[in-house]
């Protein structure tokens, strides 16, 4: 991984405090195989991963590639290499090739290896949100007037 983000540089130690510290099952276990098991699940990496993703989310910069890849299955916005110095952005996930299991693009649009970054989305349209913020506006609006 590359230069960490703001938050990755509060996280790491952190974590790496947790597990070296807090955690009980380095003491618990004697084979490094059941350990290596037990940390792949451990609950504390995916609300890490939570919390970068949510940072991120509110952040809304673009990510490059090659410092952290989103959650598969997760759309985002890509950042594509066209030609020249310019790129295109589409929507796209990353999924599980059917043959290796690796990682990769879904390639939406042809994106295949050529993503340069990613951003999450914004929070989904709220009808409700929009209404009130809408109503709000229009009272304003017309106090104006009169």
């Amino acid at each position: 991984m590359a230069d960490q983000s703001e938050m990755e540089k509060i996280i790491t130690p952190m974590m790496e405090h947790l597990c070296d510290h807090l955690c009980r099952f380095p003491w618990e276990t004697e084979r490094k195989e059941d350990l290596e098991d037990i940390c792949a699940e451990c609950q504390m990496d995916q609300y890490t991963n939570d919390i970068l993703n949510t940072y991120n989310r509110e952040k809304q910069e673009w990510i490059p590639v090659t410092e952290q890849l989103p959650e598969p299955h997760t759309d985002v916005l890509v950042a594509v290499y066209d030609f020249g110095e310019d790129t295109s952005t589409f929507l796209d996930c990353l999924v599980e090739s059917d043959s290796t299991g690796k990682l990769m693009w879904s390639t939406f649009n042809g994106a295949k290896e050529q993503v340069l970054a990613w951003m999450p989305l914004p929070e989904p349209y709220r009808r409700e949100q929009l209404h009130e913020a809408g109503s709000e506006a229009g009272k304003e609006a017309l106090r104006a007037t009169t």
